[in-house]
């Protein structure tokens, strides 16, 4: 298993809906981020707005963005 040195991990900023931020390092994919978001939804997470624009759950997040989960419940 290959280990980040911490200067080398890149970190990032995401916005979430109502302006919350998080800093995170970057390359990790929408699925890992939304299991800390799962309880917040009424059913799965399906996919994410990533600056407005729709992206599957394996997309990995390279720079500072807005990420908008979407789930069952969405008519997106």
């Amino acid at each position: 298993m290959v280990q980040m040195k911490k200067e080398d991990a890149k970190l990032i900023t995401v916005t979430f809906p109502g302006g919350s931020k998080k800093e995170i390092n970057a390359g990790i994919t929408l699925l890992d981020l939304s299991k800390e978001h799962e309880s917040e939804f009424a059913s799965a997470i399906v996919a994410a707005k990533v600056d407005n624009e729709i992206r599957e759950l394996g997309y990995r997040l390279s720079n500072d963005c807005n990420v908008e989960f979407i789930d069952l419940s969405n008519d997106e």
